[in-house]
């Protein structure tokens, strides 16, 4: 059974991506889940909008995806999660200020950033 194989023959690696996976989908929702609430609460931005931008970050995202798989395969995967692990730790700061205009074009940029490494 190749699903058996592959844990029983590569069981770190699957630990590894599986890690990788969940420390990724964390810091994505918790990141969301603050940003909603702070822009709801904080900036009386209305939750659709908020809802509206976040999702069309994931959307952008979402059709991204293929072209980054692409770039992987060319440079490597390491490269590439490297890069985008910092691109996505140095975003925070750029992402929060452009949360904090209120507006819902720079909020989107701010989302649209902060999902390159979700």
């Amino acid at each position: 059974m190749p699903l058996a194989e592959v844990v029983r023959e590569h069981w770190r690696l699957v630990l590894l991506t599986a890690g990788a996976l969940s420390v990724g989908y964390a810091v994505f929702y918790a990141v969301t889940t603050w940003s909603l609430a702070y822009g709801t609460e904080r900036l009386g931005v209305s939750r659709t909008v908020m809802l509206t931008c976040i999702m069309a970050a994931v959307v952008v995202k979402g059709s991204l995806t293929p072209l980054v798989a692409l770039l992987s395969d060319r440079y490597g995967r390491r490269p590439l999660c490297l890069l985008g692990c910092t691109a996505a730790a140095l975003w925070m700061f750029p992402m929060v200020a452009l949360l904090a205009t209120g507006a819902p074009l720079l909020m989107f940029v701010g989302f649209l950033g902060r999902c390159s490494r979700s």
